[in-house]
């Protein structure tokens, strides 16, 4: 299908075509999974009429899925609209440069929330002990700012140089620029636990409020700011948004879930926070020691230093913490079943 619309684009270079594919695809791909399914379990196919209670809980999920995911989808396609109208298509393709990276680091980090959502679901179904399964979510906590650690870290020292090697200097973006969309990053990266935690739980009511509120928030401020202070604007619109839903879940989750002590919780951020700038300060002084003349030797040296760098200093700096030993018995344990 990909193949098929690259194709098509290039010959007829209409984009509705390319759109029509895509949508023919969703719909064609939903079809085959309805009748493979249908085929492959018979035994889950059971008459609605029979489950009434549970077709009126889906029904009511749905209500708030939908405005849910349209809230998304325009609070994820704003930015570029606004950039394109306000900024021009110039400054669209280069932020849009340094947006594929992220949002290829962050298309990783969907597929294991999806994947964690349904293993946090089973954990809430078995566990009938909330205070257990505090202790899973802050595991998950730790573990994704382990990467969100990482990955900023790395943006930091390799984003430049790997716009340079793939397009040129001319597509460089200024600096604070290129700071505003990594810090928007972490914060995005770290309410990704609360997000999973959400639709695990099944709180979509919550969420959707959250979601509608989010998109109009970022639409507001982005409109406004980017009149003022341009591209940074946008960027600035994002990040306040993504703060109010970092705050409103980690509330949500934390204080009305699991009625966990929210200040706790909070230092436990503020202190990834400084391990994260820490990390990030290190690995530009590390890169500055090795000043290379050779751009891609450059690249490759800094590739080492922030694979090394950020990861021993989040462990060293965490490792006294329950979280840490938690995690490191639950993988010892794994290899030692393994070694058996």
């Amino acid at each position: 299908m990909t193949i098929l619309s690259l194709v098509l684009t290039i010959i007829f270079r209409n984009y509705f075509i390319y759109l029509i594919i895509n949508a023919l695809y969703s719909l064609s791909a939903n079809i085959i999974i309805h009748f493979v399914f249908k085929k492959r379990y018979p035994q889950v196919v059971a008459n609605i009429k029979d489950h009434q209670d549970e077709k009126n809980m889906l029904k009511a999920d749905l209500k708030n899925v939908v405005p849910m995911k349209l809230s998304n989808y325009v609070y994820n396609s704003t930015d570029n609209l606004i950039i394109s109208k306000v900024l021009g298509l110039v400054t669209v393709a280069r932020y849009s440069n340094y947006m594929t990276i992220i949002n290829g680091i962050m298309g990783m980090e969907y597929i294991l929330g999806n994947v964690v959502t349904s293993t946090i679901g089973k954990i809430i179904k078995e566990k009938d002990d909330p205070q257990e399964v505090y202790q899973y979510y802050l595991m998950y906590q730790y573990g994704q700012f382990l990467f969100t650690n990482f990955c900023t870290a790395a943006l930091s020292i390799v984003m430049i140089p790997f716009i340079k090697i793939w397009l040129g200097d001319s597509f460089v973006l200024e600096l604070s620029i290129m700071i505003l969309l990594i810090g928007d990053f972490y914060i995005h990266s770290m309410y990704q636990p609360a997000y999973v935690m959400f639709g695990a739980a099944g709180k979509f009511k919550d969420d959707k409020f959250i979601t509608i509120i989010s998109a109009v928030m970022n639409l507001g401020i982005s409109l406004i700011a980017v009149y003022f202070i341009g591209l940074a604007g946008v960027i600035i619109g994002t990040i306040a948004t993504d703060i109010y839903i970092w705050c409103v879940r980690t509330y949500q989750v934390v204080s009305k879930y699991f009625y966990k002590s929210l200040k706790k919780y909070i230092l436990l951020m503020l202190k990834y926070i400084v391990i994260t700038v820490i990390s990030v300060a290190l690995c530009l002084g590390a890169s500055k020691v090795f000043l290379i003349e050779n751009l891609y030797v450059e690249f490759i040296v800094r590739l080492l230093i922030s694979a090394i760098v950020p990861n021993a200093a989040a462990v060293l700096l965490t490792c006294k913490d329950e979280q840490f030993r938690s995690v490191k018995n639950i993988l010892f344990g794994k290899l030692k079943k393994k070694a058996d």
